[in-house]
């Protein structure tokens, strides 16, 4: 059941079966559950939204919709190349059916609520789509309602990247699978599409704009992250017969539309993601394609390098690095100017939060250089007044720091750490040798940290250990007594 009072939701044993939710959570998530529902012939899901408010509340906004559309088209006709990548992305949109045009007799035969929603593109670099659109279901005029503020959100039904990521560097044989469209394998009805219609006209402006209708879910849509999670984590549950392992793997190692798993030969993994596979396209659901680690065998696409859970990964070496990026400039619809050398940098309180925060490291393989950064930003910004403004430049003195640890930390970019953090197979109850978890944690006036290594001892007395996480913490600003803080630091990890 979920907690319902403060002590069920500090309650140790609650909390793992409530999955920290709560009853307000746990109530909309039962709502959108029993708003899917799976058509065995087509293999599909199909989703009703989970509305707070009645939709007959919305307002036909047809007219601050064909703004929006010539206010887009006025910076398409400019650009002619953003022109056709934009209207490219238009018809892979009818091509897939996920949108379709209306005609005049259904536009004229329907008498339930209608909403028009925006549209915008943006930019992915080093994607092999580089432009998409993004649906804005917020999208409104003055005081009115949006499609979105009629709409329940859902909880958060994503596993923990973290644990993910920590199951992810055990496994001998590592793999990761990419679901294709995630959101658009979950289709939506009548209803749905009315309140979500969209106008194009391929920049043609001397004729009225046609109107298209949403038929699956959309990324913009308020529930759109539960609903198609959910719809992935039930279709595990209904074909868990195929395979309870890659069931379990489903539910458990994906986020979002990324699949992170392994196995302790390559022979299980190719057998896992197979089965993966099959239970997911009993839902709809599409892998583009498994990466492997050290892909030895022909028919493996071989991948240099890519992220997996924005982690660096070398599937060849089966490496794991962190990707230093010291871009101080703001991303606009995915993209950022090129970075200047770090000696060019306007040092401010603003644009050192975004440096720090720029470098992404969830396992802390890495903090005992990132967190310089996070003392010098306690020691410039938090202890000290002389930077209460955020647009204020640094001091030379301040700004030389700065610039002295980033090159430190610039030394990171491209070193390389085993993804599989011990030399033995996935730690189980019926796995051979002895598995043993060792943490150490210590504490500082500036900073706090814990690291936990993995010991496996074999039946013939051959040891292993390797790091598995570690992280960092600053002490905080209240004076504390050095035992308290090394208590902190057992506490924080």
């Amino acid at each position: 059941p979920p907690p319902i009072c403060i002590a069920c939701m500090n309650c140790e044993v609650c909390k793992p079966a409530s999955q920290f939710l709560s009853l307000k959570d746990y109530r909309e998530l039962s709502i959108i559950k029993t708003k899917l529902s799976y058509d065995s012939e087509s293999q599909s899901w199909t989703a009703q939204y989970p509305f707070l408010k009645d939709p007959s509340v919305l307002n036909d906004n047809y007219a601050a919709a064909l703004k929006a559309l010539e206010r887009r088209e006025s910076k398409l006709l400019k650009d002619e190349k953003l022109k056709v990548l934009y209207d490219e992305q238009v018809n892979d949109f009818v091509e897939r059916g996920v949108i379709s045009k209306m005609t005049d007799s259904e536009l004229d035969c329907w008498n339930g609520p209608v909403r028009y929603v925006d549209h915008h593109e943006v930019f992915k670099e080093g994607s092999t789509t580089p432009l998409r659109i993004v649906i804005n279901s917020s999208f409104r005029h003055g005081n009115e309602l949006s499609f979105n503020d009629i709409l329940m959100k859902g909880p958060n039904v994503l596993t923990s990247l973290y644990e993910i990521l920590l199951r992810w560097r055990l496994y001998p044989v590592a793999f990761v699978g990419d679901v294709s469209k995630m959101y658009h394998n979950v289709k939506t009805g009548e209803l749905e599409g009315n309140l979500r219609r969209l106008l194009w006209r391929n920049c043609d402006q001397s004729r009225a704009p046609d109107v298209y209708g949403f038929n699956v879910v959309t990324f913009g849509d308020r529930p759109a992250g539960c609903i198609a999670v959910s719809a992935l984590k039930s279709t595990a549950d209904l074909f868990s017969s195929v395979s309870e392992k890659a069931a379990h793997v489903l539910k458990e190692d994906s986020y979002m539309d990324d699949v992170v798993s392994g196995s302790n030969s390559m022979s299980e993994a190719e057998s896992l993601s197979d089965d993966i596979q099959v239970i997911a396209s009993k839902g709809g659901f599409k892998f583009k394609t498994f990466q492997f680690s050290k892909p030895s065998i022909e028919g493996h696409e071989v991948v240099a390098s890519e992220k997996v859970l924005g982690v660096g990964w070398k599937p060849i070496e089966d490496t794991v690095h962190v990707r230093v990026d010291l871009n101080h400039n703001k991303r606009t619809k995915g993209l950022r100017k090129h970075p200047v050398a770090i000696d060019d940098i306007p040092f401010t309180r603003r644009i050192c939060l975004r440096l720090v925060n720029g470098i992404f490291d969830p396992l802390g393989l890495f903090s005992p250089v990132v967190v310089r950064l996070k003392i010098l930003m306690k020691q410039h910004f938090v202890e000290s007044d002389k930077y209460k403004k955020w647009d204020e430049l640094l001091s030379e003195e301040d700004r030389s720091e700065w610039i002295k640890i980033l090159k430190d930390v610039m030394l990171l970019d491209g070193f390389d750490i085993p993804r599989h953090c011990v030399n033995a197979f996935y730690p189980t109850k019926d796995a051979p040798g002895k598995y043993m978890l060792i943490c150490f944690s210590d504490a500082s006036g500036n900073a706090m940290c814990a690291s936990i290594y993995i010991r496996y001892e074999t039946v013939c007395g051959v040891v292993s250990v390797g790091l598995l996480t570690s992280k960092t913490r600053v002490s905080p600003s209240k004076v504390l007594t050095m035992p308290r803080l090394e208590l902190l630091s057992l506490i924080h990890i």
